[in-house]
């Protein structure tokens, strides 16, 4: 069974119109989960992010406009949800449950845009705290996994050699926590971005997703997109999960016991059992 996951930062869905866009384009891309991030609702908005297709939404939101994460799932999507943890300002939402037989753990950030090395700090605890299972993190990090490939100027040119703070906050929480850039471990020689930065004149791959070694064993693809409609590109992943169909259980055809054959030939044989256990 196939699964793909979406992420993509939407800069605001306050508007109804946005909101339609984007159910639209998950429904066109046939996404099974979507990772949404700046959706900018507050906590008091009465605003569905949900419809006929994508009919549950686990959200965290800040207290005004601004931040604001969301996990949505599909209404065919096989993932039961078991627990979930929101932050209170809208950096992020932890939605653990099954995918068919198989424990999962869903992260889904918008990261601080400045240095944040607490913010990371609470990511690599967050974690580290998970019950064994698939792991996969996914959203806006602010930062590049790494910059000598992951940013490129205007001109063409690539940034002076160095990471900036946020780089490396974000770089010790990978291999604190022992995480891989599906894009990047499918893609080793490429160069792609998703998103351009019109005040510096940069493109950069700050959108990833990221997956512990027992989510990435069952990644077949991963890909980044076109920036269309926002102005992140969006980016995705597909998972080979196993289904499980559980132990299998003998049930009585009912049918049967209205069958006038079968009635006569279970008394035969009840009767013989009967006759030749009798106790003597």
């Amino acid at each position: 069974m196939s699964v793909k996951i979406t992420s993509l930062n939407v800069k605001g869905l306050n508007s109804p119109n946005k909101r339609r866009l984007l159910l639209r384009s998950l429904k066109s891309a046939k996404s099974d989960i979507a990772f949404i991030q700046e959706t900018h609702i507050n906590k008091v908005a009465k605003v569905r992010l949900t419809d006929h297709i994508y009919t549950v939404a686990v959200s965290a939101h800040s207290v005004v406009k601004r931040n604001g994460v969301s996990i949505l799932f599909r209404k065919t999507c096989p993932f039961k949800i078991t627990s979930e943890v929101c932050d209170s300002d809208g950096r992020f939402v932890l939605v653990s449950g099954s995918l068919y037989a198989s424990t999962c753990h869903l992260i889904n950030i918008y990261a601080p845009n400045a240095q944040s090395e607490q913010f990371w700090t609470d990511m690599i605890t967050l974690v580290a705290s998970l019950p064994p299972g698939m792991v996969i993190v996914g959203g806006d990090m602010n930062a590049v996994p790494c910059a000598a490939v992951d940013r490129r100027s205007q001109t063409g040119t690539d940034r002076a050699p160095g990471l900036s703070g946020q780089d490396r906050a974000f770089y010790t929480f990978l291999r604190r926590s022992d995480l891989l850039d599906a894009w990047r471990v499918l893609h080793p020689d490429d160069r792609d971005f998703t998103f351009y930065s019109a005040p510096h004149g940069s493109y950069s791959r700050i959108d990833l997703l990221l997956c512990n070694a027992a989510s990435m064993a069952r990644v077949v693809r991963a890909d980044i997109h076109s920036i269309t409609w926002s102005d992140h590109a969006d980016i995705s992943l597909q998972l080979a999960v196993p289904q499980s169909s559980g132990p299998w259980k003998w049930k009585l055809n009912a049918s049967l016991l209205r069958d006038s054959d079968v009635i006569a030939q279970t008394r035969v044989a009840l009767d013989q059992y009967f006759t030749e256990n009798a106790s003597e």
